[in-house]
């Protein structure tokens, strides 16, 4: 397994809004199974600290996951926005990457 570039990206839930929280992560989960880019996704709980890990074999793979999570947050206002977001991978990917982001 080959991996060009993979995330981490931390949340803060509320106690209230952690049960719906929970199924769409479990969504999101089940939608990565079928990109052929992402080699692998996944959260992990800690009180009411969420953690997110995912890898993809190129920028191409993280530039669709992240396309994918605006879509839904713009239906979800209610969920907080990440605390803290960070990327890795190649310079080669991160070039390709921006030249093909939105402005």
């Amino acid at each position: 397994m080959k991996i060009n570039s993979n995330g981490k990206s931390r949340f803060k839930v509320s106690k209230q809004n952690l049960p719906a929280f929970e199924k769409l992560c479990a969504q999101f989960v089940a939608k990565t199974q079928s990109e052929l880019k992402c080699l692998f996704y996944g959260f992990s709980f800690c009180g009411d600290l969420v953690h997110c890990r995912e890898g993809y074999s190129d920028a191409d793979g993280l530039l669709a996951q992240l396309q994918m999570w605006a879509r839904h947050w713009r239906k979800r206002r209610r969920f907080p926005p990440s605390r803290a977001c960070k990327f890795a991978g190649r310079r080669r990917n991160w070039q390709n990457l921006a030249a093909r982001s939105p402005s």
